[in-house]
């Protein structure tokens, strides 16, 4: 594939734009994001469940020195810190199981990372997620107490299952990740930019603006 000239994205950049699977001539509302690392087996595994983005695209571009990743733009339907009903709950719950029940481990279940859309709950950004014992937080992970993370959280450490789970009682304000009453805190939370033209052999997309 080829990439069309642009300044080269910083890691992390994400912005939304359009895709259109060769023959269908179908746009697509779509985010694509840059990053350095990205785990799109535990996406896509979530993916298949509706507990995720539907996955258009995810390899390593060699002319950005990154992963370019592409994914359904989800519409969110609540603000922050509105309670939500058992089936959120539930579908949060399937969504950390699922990984864990395949070794990965997410490391970044956050309020922003957890998005209530028209499909249900999805969760996003699995640019840390990795097999448990293998997958570790970022040299550069900002350890402020507002994150809320685990106590055995550290910079350049293991991910461990537990921090995931820590997370998810914080969100939901439950005791375990035990089937309980549920109450969880929903997570919903424009510069132009130059075009950005993506040929692939099944699928065009274009960047019209950053997030």
């Amino acid at each position: 594939m080829e990439v069309a000239s642009l300044p080269l994205p910083r890691p992390g950049a994400v912005f939304r734009g359009t895709i259109m699977r060769g023959g269908d001539h179908v746009k697509h509302n779509v985010v694509i994001k840059f990053t350095a690392t990205y785990c799109a087996n535990s996406h896509q595994k979530l993916a298949e469940m509706g507990r995720a983005p539907r996955l258009w695209f995810c390899e390593h571009v060699e002319s950005v020195g990154m992963y370019e990743v592409v994914m359904d733009h989800e519409d969110e339907v609540r603000d922050y810190a509105r309670p939500v009903n058992k089936e959120y709950v539930e579908q949060l719950r399937a969504a950390v199981k699922t990984l864990h029940d395949e070794n990965y481990v997410h490391g970044d279940i956050r309020e922003p990372k957890v998005l209530v859309t028209t499909g249900g709950l999805k969760l996003i950004d699995f640019d840390w997620c990795g097999k448990a014992g293998a997958a570790r937080y970022p040299a550069d992970i900002s350890l402020a107490s507002s994150f809320g993370w685990h106590d055995g959280v550290r910079r350049g450490g293991l991910i461990a299952k537990e921090h995931d789970e820590h997370m998810f009682k914080l969100l939901t304000g439950l005791p375990s990740m035990r089937r309980k009453t549920p109450t969880l805190r929903d997570s919903v939370n424009d510069q132009t930019q130059s075009s950005h033209h993506c040929n692939h052999p099944l699928y065009q997309w274009t960047i019209a603006c950053k997030i």
